[in-house]
């Protein structure tokens, strides 16, 4: 995905001048269950977050606190290896590098246009119920014809256009029939849209209005992962007990389940943790970190990221819209311009950021109001009103890889093109690329799509800010994946 990193005084330049101007195996096996780990125990382990979930369906977009839900509830039939991590205890969910989840072995044929899983057997959702081809089936059909979902978005990247492309030779096998072959495509197999649920739950719950269950899924996820979701009380937290029906017991969870306690506030996280009410803290305030590093009996781990921080300008609103650009122009910023920025009211860094963009901005005759809106508002107009001028957004990106950032941040139409970007050269490049078997023609696609795209100054963007995770010394076992949702099955306390 692009990436770049500005000081705030580039970024103000830059939206000046907007203004004005406008690898893969062929043959995949995964060995059995390791053994669960000694240090393992029934001791609960509470957390703090400022997330909490909204929106459990897992093919729909959602909040941190609805992806943290859905990396411990429902599985894929690919993973990623572990390996052991920088950090005492610590594992990291490799690129590239895949396992068998809920499928035990996987094949691509020699011209890569028939990619076949085995399902692990015994494998049953937290109902009870047990899992098949049928289940895997539906849920990728569900996904596909659900307008509210994104999978068909991801099933088009493996040219998968249409349901007959997936079939069931038998309860416990599955096979996708690709028209071409994309390099991501294990990755893409890996992730939270691609995961299974019951059919049997699903359609006990649809409706002739809600077919696919929309309703009941926003609150309710019947998965085959180590936890069930016991409780989620909105504002104050939500709780993991494990579930009695895993396949993989023997391994997870390590710990007698999960609570996470719903602080919006950075400052009041941290000094729950300083004082052992919680075990884990998440989303602390950047600048607390060098103290905290120091802090006795605290932890602190920090890791490189996909989070990409960016303003984004709304092409489709003034004054960054193609008509305003050229009054702007004619009158070559005389008098400067107005316009508002938006934030989120409980991210801290949205709020110390919007400040100094004001002040720089200020400088050049830009006028910028700052608006704060809680979460909730802030995501329905960033989702659905589309309607903010100028606004933060982050993107982590759960596959890394250039061209599925380009797919859904910079593609015409997309929804997660946030700025409502459109080049019809751009577009047609992405699809050149996605599909390029020859790493170094798919690199210089990538570059000139960036080119472009920098060039055309649609978003600013600010920083690329490492993923931190605080615990109590008495902690053990984080697991860290480039998507940063927490996998908190693998871990324990003293």
């Amino acid at each position: 995905m692009f990436r770049k990193t500005l000081t705030l005084a580039t970024a103000a330049a830059a939206i000046a001048a907007l203004a004005v101007g406008g690898a893969t195996a062929a043959v995949g096996r995964n060995a059995g269950p390791l053994q669960a780990r000694a240090g393992c125990n029934d001791k609960k382990v509470v957390v703090t977050y400022y997330s909490e979930p909204s929106v459990q369906d897992f093919q729909q977009f959602g909040t941190d606190g609805d992806n943290d839900v859905r990396a411990n509830l429902v599985e894929t039939l690919l993973d990623r290896k572990t390996v052991a991590g920088k950090y005492a205890t610590t594992t990291f969910g490799l690129t590239g590098s895949y396992k068998g989840r809920l499928a035990n072995a996987w094949r691509l044929d020699s011209k890569k246009k028939t990619l076949t899983f085995t399902l692990r057997p015994g494998v049953q959702f937290s109902d009870g119920t047990p899992m098949t081809a049928a289940d895997v089936k539906f849920s990728f059909v569900r996904g596909m014809l659900d307008p509210a979902s994104y999978l068909g978005s991801l099933m088009k990247m493996l040219t998968i256009s249409k349901t007959s492309q997936i079939t069931t030779p038998n309860a416990r096998t599955v096979v996708f029939k690709l028209q071409k072959f994309n390099p991501f495509t294990y990755d893409l197999m890996s992730i939270w849209a691609s995961a299974v649920t019951s059919q049997k739950a699903v359609k006990a719950h649809a409706t002739s209005k809600d077919p696919w269950a929309n309703d009941w899924m926003k609150n309710h996820l019947v998965g085959t992962g180590p936890y069930v979701l016991s409780k989620a009380q909105p504002g104050v937290e939500y709780d993991f007990t494990p579930n009695t029906h895993y396949w993989n017991a023997r391994q997870w969870p390590c710990n007698g389940g999960i609570v996470v306690k719903v602080i919006p506030n950075a400052s009041n996280r941290l000094e729950l943790l300083k004082r052992g009410s919680v075990d884990v803290a998440r989303s602390l305030d950047y600048k607390d970190i060098a103290a905290l590093s120091k802090s006795k009996g605290i932890q602190v781990l920090r890791y490189q990221s996909t989070d990409m921080r960016e303003i984004a300008l709304n092409v489709k609103q003034k004054p960054f819209d193609d008509k305003a650009k050229q009054l702007l122009a004619q009158a070559s910023l005389a008098s400067g311009f107005s316009t508002t920025l938006y934030t989120r009211a409980e991210d801290p860094e949205d709020q110390q950021a919007a400040v100094l963009i004001q002040a720089s901005l200020a400088k050049i005759g830009v006028k910028v109001q700052i608006e704060k809106l809680l979460t909730a508002a802030y995501a329905a107009k960033q989702f659905g009103d589309r309607d903010m001028p100028m606004f933060f957004w982050n993107w982590i990106s759960f596959t890394n890889d250039p061209f599925y950032g380009f797919n859904f941040l910079v593609q015409t139409g997309q929804g997660t093109n946030y700025a409502n970007y459109s080049n019809a050269t751009v577009d047609k490049l992405i699809q050149q690329g996605m599909y390029e078997p020859n790493r170094t023609k798919r690199a210089s696609i990538s570059r000139t799509i960036q080119k472009m795209v920098a060039n055309d100054a649609f978003a600013i963007g600010l920083a690329q800010p490492d993923s931190i995770v605080a615990m109590r010394s008495s902690v053990h076992g984080w697991m860290q994946y480039p998507d940063l949702n927490a996998r908190y099955y693998t871990l324990w306390k003293d």
